[in-house]
């Protein structure tokens, strides 16, 4: 009876560990909620003139952990969105440039977990569909969304980005729900990692 209560307890860590593995490559989402579950936001009703929304730039690291990302984030017409203050993580220790213009933004330690970046509220025009996207750092030098691992010298590696922001989207709509990644579905690696 002990041999076999310990070969289960043994089969139950190794499959532990087995889940909690982190993906070859990170991953970057926009999210309107702190729990990295809402890419999708609908007109409330009735419509005001401008209704705020709360975007988070959350981040899921490669199995080589995460030290820095760079990345911008497109948003559309003033006319739809309006842009608030951005506050970073406390764990952030550089962030240079800003979110349109293209951010260099670094944590003052190796991250394992899912982790936010930046926070942001946004004031959004009711009625027309828009999203905001996360695009490639402006800066030449630059070829895609990156993050720096955790390795000897922080190389750097192409980051793939999750999602868009849907703004003015009933969640019923195709954008808002599951969406593949290259090996899994995203609601399947996240469950993997809220355990």
């Amino acid at each position: 009876m002990k041999k076999a209560l310990l070969l289960g307890f043994a089969l139950l860590m190794i499959s532990s560990a087995v889940c909690a593995q982190l993906p070859p490559t990170g991953y970057i989402g926009l999210y309107a909620d702190n729990a990295y579950s809402v890419w999708c936001v609908n007109t409330p009703d009735p419509p005001p003139t401008r209704y705020p929304i709360e975007m988070w730039v959350w981040c899921l690291p490669s199995d080589r952990g995460l030290m820095c990302a760079e990345f911008a984030v497109v948003y559309p017409d003033p006319s739809i969105v309006i842009q608030s203050t951005v506050t970073n993580n406390d764990s952030i220790c550089v962030a240079l440039g800003t979110l349109a213009d293209g951010l260099s933004i670094c944590f003052c330690n190796c991250q394992w977990d899912w982790n936010w970046l930046c926070h942001q509220t946004l004031w959004v025009a009711p009625g027309t569909k828009a999203y905001i996207d996360i695009v490639v750092h402006p800066d030449p030098y630059i070829l895609d969304i990156q993050f720096a691992n955790c390795d000897s010298g922080l190389p750097i590696f192409p980051a793939i980005e999750y999602t868009h922001l849907y703004l003015n989207y009933d969640p019923s709509e195709p954008e808002c729900g599951e969406t593949d990644t290259k090996d899994a579905t995203w609601g399947a690696i996240k469950n993997l990692y809220r355990e």
